[in-house]
C-alpha cells in the first residue's frame, strides 16, 4: 500500500548548518543557483515576473526592483540543493570558493522544522 505523506521542507533538505555570516560572501563568491532574490514591479508597484520586467525595461517603460529580505542562511548538502532546485522556488546559492550550497531563508517566524510543504512523497507501508 502506498500513502502520501505530509512532510516539512526541512525533512526533504536534510542536515543544515546555520551560517548567517555567509551574507558577507554574497555576490563575491556566491552565485544564485535557483529562486529569485529580487522582486520585480511595474511603474505602479504591482508585482510582475522577471520576464515581464525585462520586456517592459527593453521597451523603455519604468520598472522597479527591490531585493528580497533573507533572514537566515543555511549551508546545505548538494542533495538538499538539488531538491530545492527541482521542486521549489526557494533561493539557493553556490559558493564556488568553498564548494558549498547555501539556502537563503525568506520565511520569518516559524522554524522550517514546522513549515509543511505541498510536495507529495510516497511511502510504502
Amino acid at each position: 500500500m502506498i500513502t502520501l505523506m505530509k512532510h516539512t521542507i526541512a525533512e526533504y533538505v536534510g542536515d543544515m548548518i546555520l551560517c548567517n555570516n555567509m551574507q558577507d560572501r554574497l555576490y563575491e563568491t556566491m552565485e544564485l543557483e535557483s529562486g529569485d532574490d529580487i522582486e520585480y514591479f511595474d511603474e505602479n508597484w504591482n508585482e510582475i515576473s522577471r520576464e515581464e520586467y525585462e520586456e517592459l525595461e527593453n521597451n523603455g517603460k519604468i520598472v522597479n526592483e527591490q531585493p528580497i529580505d533573507i533572514y537566515q542562511y543555511y549551508i546545505i548538502s548538494g542533495s538538499g540543493a538539488d531538491f530545492l532546485q527541482n521542486f521549489s522556488n526557494e533561493i539557493v546559492y553556490y559558493d564556488s570558493e568553498l564548494d558549498i550550497y547555501v539556502w537563503g531563508i525568506t520565511h520569518f517566524g516559524t522554524s522550517w522544522d514546522y513549515v509543511f510543504t505541498d510536495i507529495p512523497v510516497r511511502k510504502e507501508n
